[in-house]
């Protein structure tokens, strides 16, 4: 269960209870937004503070201007078009979660999210895309 709403203003703070069934509620908002032409963004205060902090080094480096991270990483491209959707059952540890999302894009994706637990909740700690062009999030904001 999640227990935020993905349209909550910036200021809010995200609490992910179940991380499949976030990153499944993400790609149901992208799908519908692509259907509405709505514009649709993921909510950015749900990283852990790795990854937060590899954000705000990359957006003060880079002075919000499109650099090494060039995509949404969400749906491995700029635009997107999501297809044959499916969500993997999460590979779970005890303050650890991995799930595999599966789509077409245009071409075959999967894109792994590891979730961190951290004071009781599920924190989004780093995504890779498993297929190709293979990278690693966290990478791509330090620009490797």
């Amino acid at each position: 269960m999640i227990s935020m709403s993905l349209g909550i203003s910036a200021a809010a703070k995200a609490h992910i209870e179940d991380p499949k069934a976030f990153v499944s509620d993400v790609y149901r908002h992208i799908a519908t937004s692509e259907e509405s032409q709505r514009p649709y963004s993921p909510p950015e205060n749900i990283y852990s503070p790795r990854l937060k902090q590899l954000f705000a080094s990359y957006r003060k480096r880079t002075g919000g201007q499109v650099s090494c991270l060039d995509f949404d990483f969400w749906v491995n491209a700029q635009d997107s078009k999501i297809e044959n959707m499916s969500i993997a059952t999460p590979t779970q540890a005890a303050d650890r979660s991995v799930i595999v999302a599966k789509f077409t894009n245009g071409v075959p994706q999967q894109i792994e999210f590891t979730f961190k637990r951290i004071d009781g909740f599920w924190w989004l700690d780093e995504v890779r895309s498993l297929k190709r062009p293979q990278w690693i999030l966290s990478e791509l904001l330090r620009c490797r």
